[in-house]
């Protein structure tokens, strides 16, 4: 007898009472309500599915998708049976294509990150208002034209960011220019002073050295006169002397000429300098009060502009000109400058008048709300960092009220001097610039996380709670950990914490298990990709089924709906083995069944190189390509085919596998099974291979032998309903509530944190 799934319908979220596990149960009878969790973060849907499936379980949940829009992260992808092109995968339109009256829960929010928490704050705090209107703001940034403009809006505010660090940049250098050629200036000016200083010394010492040897000379020759004993020299001597007293007093009038000359070099060169400094220091002013003007904004200076015409001034903005810095009474009693303003343009004063009011009016208007914001945000100072609980003391279970917490920045210094204890070998260490932009968000995040009794952060979105202090908090992995912790990047040494510290970890692909060694995180399980299950009672593939084959002329049809990524560097992460795949099924079509057909995706990087490769093994006429398909299209294409091929490389898989065994096909998949046992006790039953020549032995003994094509349906039902189902995916995250809050029967004694943390 098959195993069955139970079959729900799409639209319901009525919780049955055996779909109650013990730990909800036992909550519900402790505290008189369902377990509030909140989930962060949707990539591929993960989020919203296990929305789903812990709705049904009898939590109180809500899913935020914030800022983040793309087609496979939007519940219409995976639950609307749509046909047509919504535009932008990562903006789509969804009013572009009937959804057939699907709509989306309330307890799924997407949209801007602000606008998200506001919702969820105003939805667990009671007030409906608030809520429908950020639920009326949410649906229209469903709409791409918003989102667009919203993309739009935030490239315009990078730029001017950009812009105006450029400059406040060549403000700074120009000034620095100013300052520098006035330094310039400065030691040229005392650089001639001391040349002429040093020229004046030694001229006059020159001329005076010279004339004293002149003086000497005129003195040694009158005296060697003197001492001759005729008298008939009396008459020459008496007018050597006469001529020599005029010569001498020549000189020194010579002299002193020069000297004043020199002197007023000096004095004339002291002069240019100083006034050369002072037209500097007059002009550095406005040369800094002008560029600081500019970078106001154009409301602001209009603003300003109108205020200060109104009452007459004539100085600049912000810094003032050079009279009202000289002069205070200017620039203290410059109002009475309006009064002739106003005589004279009277008409011009009133209108300026009603512009000026105006304008206050509306900053007032515009300020208001960020007061209020910012005074609440000083309110909730003290509750920044609230249920932090120190190393070695066990947190409260599900506390609700906030107890006072240290600030954010003690929060911050504890989680740097952690990271250090944590992870001592590794050269990049956590630094403050790595988590302070979380500063001015932290307040919103850490109100909202108090409402709720679980946080699961998905990918890195557990830095939230991580910041905040929340306890417990669970870390959701889809891949996350296999290169991002290691990085040396922000976001990498930010998730490697967030992962170490979280009270459990959720790993939820098989081959993740390494990182998590490399990480020593002793508190990891795992749980399956949740899988879509609303669809098994839909009969519509039939219909696809037979126009299938009709269109193909085959009665073997194999889907394809991987990525089409293959090259020779395979790469560890990217690579699919696509080419493997084609080479056998053409060796398939040759040699076993010439009428077999496949259908793939026309979806990847290498999407032109395998088109190529199936015309040159000349198979390209039993190949139709279709375009990505939502969830519900794409459950109807691997029912209406025989076998469902995914990857031959990675050696694990994702949602392709579990699908098509839940929908009743065998699948053709490579899988490390070495990889895979700490996961499964029993390895799924499927075709493992890894080479051309495996696919085509797989594919022809499916061919020639139904029996077996039955028994591997019949496994893989079985197999799912044991390993991969969404009962067994909400008992683990049951077990996850039980054990992080305390509340199963085997979890009742008391714990430390770090016990907790490592049971």
């Amino acid at each position: 007898m098959k195993p069955t799934i139970p079959i729900r319908d799409p639209s319901s979220t009525a919780i049955a009472e055996d779909s109650v596990l013990a730990a909800t149960r036992a909550f519900r009878e402790h505290h008189g309500r369902a377990p509030r969790v909140l989930c962060v973060g949707n990539v591929a849907n993960n989020g919203y599915n296990n929305g789903k499936i812990l709705a049904r379980a009898g939590w109180d949940i809500d899913v935020m998708c914030y800022d983040y829009y793309h087609i496979m992260g939007c519940p219409e992808w995976e639950d609307a049976d749509f046909e047509g092109d919504v535009g932008d995968p990562f903006n789509p339109n969804w009013r572009r294509v009937d959804l057939n009256g699907f709509e989306r829960p309330s307890w799924f929010v997407q949209g801007p990150r602000h606008m998200c928490v506001r919702l969820l704050l105003a939805r667990r705090e009671n007030r409906p208002w608030d809520e429908a209107y950020c639920s009326l703001i949410l649906r229209y940034f469903q709409n791409p034209i918003a989102q667009r403009a919203l993309y739009f809006a935030r490239r315009v505010k990078r730029v001017a960011i950009r812009g105006v660090s450029l400059a406040r940049a060549g403000y700074h250098y120009g000034i620095w220019r100013l300052r520098h050629s006035a330094s310039v200036a400065k030691r040229l000016a005392h650089h001639t002073l001391e040349w002429l200083q040093n020229s004046h010394a030694s001229l006059h010492a020159t001329l005076q050295s010279k004339t004293t040897q002149a003086e000497q000379v005129v003195k040694q020759a009158v005296q060697k006169a003197a001492q001759k004993p005729t008298l008939t020299f009396d008459s020459y001597r008496s007018q050597f002397l006469w001529h020599y007293e005029q010569w001498a007093y020549k000189l020194r009038t010579a002299r002193a000429h020069a000297l004043n000359f020199l002197q007023l070099c000096e004095a004339s060169a002291i002069r240019r300098m100083q006034n050369m400094g002072a037209k500097v220091a007059q002009r550095l002013p406005a040369a800094i009060a002008q560029p600081t003007a500019k970078l106001g904004s154009v409301f602001g200076r209009l603003l300003k502009f109108a205020r200060d015409t109104v009452v007459g001034t004539a100085a600049l903005v912000e810094r003032g000109t050079l009279a009202a810095i000289h002069f205070p009474f200017v620039s203290r009693y410059r109002w009475l400058l309006a009064i002739p303003f106003a005589f004279v343009f009277p008409r011009v004063t009133a209108a300026l008048v009603c512009v000026t009011l105006v304008g206050l009016a509306l900053r007032y208007l515009i300020r208001l709300p960020v007061r209020r914001r910012e005074r609440r945000q000083a309110e909730e100072a003290n509750y920044v960092c609230s249920q932090s609980t120190p190393p070695n003391e066990q947190p409260s279970s599900v506390s609700i009220s906030a107890p006072p917490a240290p600030t954010f920045e003690a929060r911050c210094n504890y989680l740097l001097q952690l990271f250090r204890e944590l992870f001592p070998d590794r050269e990049d260490q956590l630094a403050a610039l790595d988590i302070v932009g979380y500063t001015s968000i932290m307040p919103e995040w850490n109100r909202l996380m108090a409402h709720y009794d679980l946080v699961i952060g998905y990918a890195t979105d557990g830095i939230y709670p991580l910041l905040a202090g929340k306890r417990p908090y669970v870390a959701y992995e889809h891949g996350t950990i296999r290169s991002i912790p290691f990085e040396p990047t922000s976001q990498g040494r930010t998730c490697a914490l967030t992962y170490k510290l979280a009270d459990a970890v959720v790993i939820t692909n098989c081959d993740c298990d390494i990182a998590a060694e490399r990480l020593q995180l002793d508190n990891h399980r795992f749980i399956p990709h949740p899988i879509n299950e609303d669809w098994l009672a839909d009969d519509s593939w039939l219909k696809l089924r037979n126009d299938l084959r009709q269109q193909l002329n085959s009665d073997f049809i194999i889907f394809h709906p991987s990525r089409q990524h293959w090259e020779a560097e395979r790469h560890p992460s990217w690579e699919k083995g696509n080419d493997f795949l084609i080479r056998g099924f053409a060796r398939f079509v040759h040699e076993v069944c010439p009428t077999a057909a496949m259908v793939c995706v026309a979806w990847g990087k290498t999407l032109q190189q395998s088109k190529d490769l199936l015309a040159e093994l000349g198979v390209a006429d039993r190949v139709m390509w279709i375009e990505p398909k939502p969830t519900v299209r794409m459950t109807r294409y691997i029912r209406a085919c025989d076998v469902v091929a995914d990857q031959f490389y990675l050696g694990a898989f994702g949602g392709v596998m579990p699908k098509a065994m839940v929908y009743g096909r065998p699948t053709l998949i490579y899988l490390n099974e070495e990889r895979h046992r700490w996961c499964f006790p029993e390895m799924p039953p499927i075709c493992n291979t890894r080479t051309p020549d495996e696919v085509f032995e797989s594919l022809k003994r499916l061919r020639i032998e139904p029996n077996y094509m039955e028994q591997m349906v019949a496994d893989g039902l079985s197999w799912y309903a044991k390993y991969h189902s969404s009962q067994l995916v909400a008992q683990r995250f049951d077990d996850i509530l039980g054990d992080v809050l305390s509340l199963n029967e085997r979890d009742a004694a008391p714990q430390s944190g770090e016990q907790r943390r490592c049971a």
